[in-house]
């Protein structure tokens, strides 16, 4: 059973990854985005909570204590976080939507959360925290339309599209969900550089982003020829390396090749390799 309230720093091993090839998101069991670098891999970081606390983070988890149940969907590099509660249970999925811009403007980079009821009623608390480069940078953050904010610096910009209400605090946002049996609620992070910002549909829209991204890992997973009794080890050691596959800096940056003193004296790197 975890706790509501407060922060502990996970251990490594409860972060899972999602990507789209180009960057990737670590989450932890408690469905945090501790880490992010946009636009690539090699690029600084957006959420870095994985390394301080001051680093910045994009949380969702409910307001009371609950227990988490995580799985990666079949074949794909998308996760899926169940939390219950004593009043009930909720899902939330996480994604890096694989682009198609031949069909429609799409962002450059997209970070899309998906919240679902399953049973009873679950209060979620949201937090949007982010601190650029590495926490060195200050981000202008603001509304610019009803469930729309903006976080930009430099010549980069955040879009956060969502349907709920959320209170500005500084540079960060909080808001508080509640879900029922049946019932979705959509939060499109996404990211552009040097470009104006696209601002990612919700509703059916994130569905068709979903499933797409579904089938493209699924497509792509059907090319393991492995088989053989560790054949889901193979598949997923593959398609996480599949996540990191740039041309360029691979699934060193995902791990943290920051690497830190930690409090204790230790270092912190992050090689999450399984949701379980």
């Amino acid at each position: 059973m975890l706790k509501a309230g407060g922060f502990q720093q996970p251990a490594i091993e409860d972060y899972a990854i999602i990507g789209d090839c180009r960057t990737a998101a670590l989450i932890s069991r408690e469905g945090s985005l501790d880490w992010l670098c946009l636009p690539d891999f090699s690029s600084a970081s957006v959420f870095a909570r994985l390394l301080d606390q001051r680093g910045g983070h994009f949380s969702i988890k409910p307001r009371s204590r609950f227990t988490t149940r995580r799985r990666y969907l079949p074949t794909t590099a998308v996760l899926e976080t169940t939390f219950e509660t004593d009043s009930g249970a909720a899902r939330l999925t996480d994604l890096c939507p694989i682009v198609d811009s031949l069909s429609a403007l799409e962002p450059m980079r997209e970070i899309l959360r998906v919240i679902e009821g399953i049973d009873g009623r679950v209060d979620l608390g949201i937090e949007f925290a982010p601190r650029p480069d590495y926490s060195r940078t200050k981000p202008a953050v603001g509304r610019i339309a009803d469930g729309v904010w903006t976080c930009g610096w430099s010549n980069q910009l955040l879009l956060l599209n969502g349907s709920l209400g959320f209170i500005q605090d500084g540079e960060a946002l909080h808001g508080v969900v509640s879900t029922a049996r049946g019932k979705r609620e959509y939060l499109s992070l996404s990211y552009t550089e040097g470009d104006i910002g696209t601002i990612a549909p919700l509703g059916s829209a994130a569905d068709t982003r979903c499933e797409r991204t579904i089938a493209w890992w699924r497509d792509w997973s059907k090319a393991c020829q492995f088989e053989g009794p560790e054949r889901g080890t193979v598949l997923r050691s593959a398609i996480t390396l599949q996540v990191a596959s740039s041309t360029g800096p691979k699934l060193e940056c995902s791990q943290a090749s920051v690497k830190r003193s930690a409090s204790d004296g230790g270092s912190r790197t992050a090689p999450p390799m399984s949701a379980a």
